[in-house]
């Protein structure tokens, strides 16, 4: 009777130490590719180690989704907004994950978060909300072809729940494969863990690298003086942004989800 318990009690402590190892291993996980980490914890500081700190202009500390507080960052919608410094790592990139949160106060044409393309000094990526047709919905652009007077992006809009005045986790990630003519990009939007609507760039020909060389826009688009589609100030909170330099698995997408920091 008492080696039957010992070896219950054996396996019990097995287990626990399994589920123990496979936490960690999945965290772990969740840090290789990062570019860019802004957990919000009192501060604007890039928590990945490569030391690409944000410069804060107008933008408070308010609770997180956990209640927890100083740990996101409340936008006015008029002015506020955070300043992503080059990232030297993120020059050249072909495939991408960003994924961040967010609780709007109101919606229309509001981006979270800007870059620009690499030569290019207008017609900025971003993510985002859309209210058209009364319909709330994600709303994401990448540029993905440059020319001398123009550039070209794919649009990715897909209806969603009303977002506002709750946190919302949204994703983008962006694959590299191939096409039936030329390389392509795929890209992937996910909202509140569920995978929504895809697009690509279309197989005309090789799409120009994604690069955060030139920083990027927390809260508003770029600050080029071209407001491409007049994205306004984004207003409400912001939080845990990740900048990845790999495409994130969809498996991987629900572990952020479900992550408490």
């Amino acid at each position: 009777m008492i080696l039957t318990m010992g070896i219950c009690l054996s396996l019990l402590s097995c287990r626990k130490k399994s589920t123990t190892t496979d936490d960690n291993t999945n965290e772990q996980r969740l840090t290789q590719g990062l570019l860019a980490y802004y957990p919000f914890n009192g501060n604007a500081n890039d928590k990945s180690s490569n030391g690409y700190d944000l410069s804060v202009n107008g933008a408070v500390t308010m609770d997180n989704r956990f209640g927890e507080m100083q740990k996101a960052y409340k936008f006015n919608g008029s002015s506020d907004f955070m300043i992503i410094p080059p990232i030297l790592k993120g020059d050249s990139l072909r495939e991408l994950t960003i994924s961040l949160w967010a609780n709007p106060e109101n919606l229309g044409h509001r981006s979270i978060l800007s870059f620009l393309p690499k030569n290019l000094a207008y017609c900025s990526s971003y993510l985002g909300f859309d209210l058209s047709n009364t319909s709330n919905s994600t709303y994401h652009k990448m540029v993905f072809k440059v020319t001398t007077s123009d550039c070209v992006g794919s649009l990715i809009r897909d209806t969603i729940g009303n977002p506002l005045n709750k946190w919302c986790h949204i994703v983008l990630v962006q694959r590299y494969t191939n096409g039936i003519l030329a390389p392509k990009y795929e890209y992937n939007q996910f909202y509140n863990g569920k995978k929504l609507k895809s697009s690509s760039s279309g197989d005309v020909k090789p799409p120009i690298a994604t690069s955060f060389s030139k920083g990027g826009i927390i809260g508003c688009n770029n600050t080029s003086g071209n407001f491409d589609f007049n994205f306004d100030f984004f207003k409400g909170g912001i939080d845990d942004i990740r900048i990845y330099n790999r495409a994130l698995s969809d498996a991987e997408v629900a572990q952020l989800y479900n992550l408490r920091d």
